[in-house]
């Protein structure tokens, strides 16, 4: 097997050593590779551990950086480092010369498994798909890129987390079903922490990643990632649209998954369990014996920044690319 393969990097010096021992998994699996890295933002070694790196094997690795790029959105810069690299594989011709293309995360998410070569193998026991996302060894986290209308997650998690005028999902009100809703705990577990499962079948997805994901590279020789960000607004007196807008940035991965026919292989593994990317109860039940919350106060590395900046997001007035969230229903009653 012949794969282009791409990520993108920003401080990953600390990540460096066990990265580059997933990434060896990869290579010595491949018939034929080429790797393309795009970094930007970093402010410790990463861009002379990658240059270093690419100066072993000029032919076949290729870093590019675009130094510290002036926008404050992380989602933002992804998308163009991740276009980036599209640009390069076009302006290389690399579509035309490869079957498929690797996306990977290169920070403590990657956690290549020895048997990386068995995994790879068994994405090809089907072939109805375009592209192959990858699962994890415990329970899958990434519900951020995740759109499966099978699981029943077809919205972005974090918006129904973070906007309180949301009551009702797929006619079951909130509620009902989580009695103290109005905490973040349980918003969480309503609407990210319930589907972050472990996952032993087959799963059709409309979006996915999950740290790594392969692609057939005739399905998306003609795509491009997009921002996309969805609008509330809490205040229209005066109908000043622009006073207290606030806007929640969709995972870079749904825009260029559009279209795809896309599976979660049980069999491809990213990695293990990453903790600070768990909300599910489940999780902490089976380690800890308590539930997020519990354990989360406990600990020295638990934090609330934003709680106050959540409890002030009580009314909505429009709301923009809301199309595929399926049944869901807004209080849009402003406060007097």
């Amino acid at each position: 097997m012949k794969s282009i393969i791409c990520g993108t990097a920003r401080n990953i010096e600390k990540y460096w050593n066990n990265t580059l021992k997933s990434i060896d998994k990869i290579i010595n699996s491949l018939e034929d590779y080429y790797f393309i890295i795009v970094e930007s933002n970093s402010n410790d070694k990463t861009l002379d551990i990658l240059n270093n790196w690419s100066d072993n094997d000029k032919n076949r690795r290729k870093i590019i950086s675009h130094g510290c790029l002036n926008e404050p959105s992380r989602i933002k810069r992804i998308t163009k480092c991740r276009n980036t690299y599209l640009d390069y594989i076009n302006y290389k011709g690399l579509f035309s010369k490869f079957d498929y293309m690797i996306v990977i995360d290169l920070d403590d998410c990657l956690q290549i498994e020895d048997n990386f070569s068995e995994q790879l193998n068994s994405c090809f026991t089907r072939n109805d798909w375009d592209a192959i996302a990858s699962n994890r060894r415990g329970y899958y986290y990434d519900i951020y890129g995740l759109r499966s209308a099978e699981l029943g997650c077809t919205y972005d998690c974090w918006k129904m987390v973070y906007d309180r005028t949301i009551k009702k999902y797929n006619n079951i009100t909130l509620k009902r079903s989580y009695p103290s809703v109005k905490t973040l705990d349980d918003r969480q577990q309503c609407f990210v922490g319930r589907f972050q499962k472990k996952i032993d079948k087959w799963i059709k997805c409309e979006s996915a990643f999950g740290g790594m994901i392969l692609y057939k590279t005739e399905k998306i020789k003609d795509k491009s990632y997009h921002f996309l960000d969805m609008q509330c607004f809490n205040d229209n007196k005066n109908n000043n649209k622009n006073k207290n807008k606030n806007e929640y940035e969709i995972c870079e991965h749904v825009s260029f998954n559009n279209g795809l026919r896309i599976l979660i292989n049980p069999d491809f593994i990213s990695g293990g369990n990453i903790e600070e990317h768990l909300v599910c109860n489940e999780y902490y039940q089976e380690k800890y014996k308590m539930n997020m919350i519990d354990y989360k106060n406990l600990t020295v590395n638990y934090t609330m920044d934003n709680i106050d900046n959540i409890d002030n997001i009580n009314n909505m007035d429009n709301m923009d690319n809301m199309d595929y969230i399926d049944n869901v229903y807004y209080n849009t009653e402003m406060k007097n």
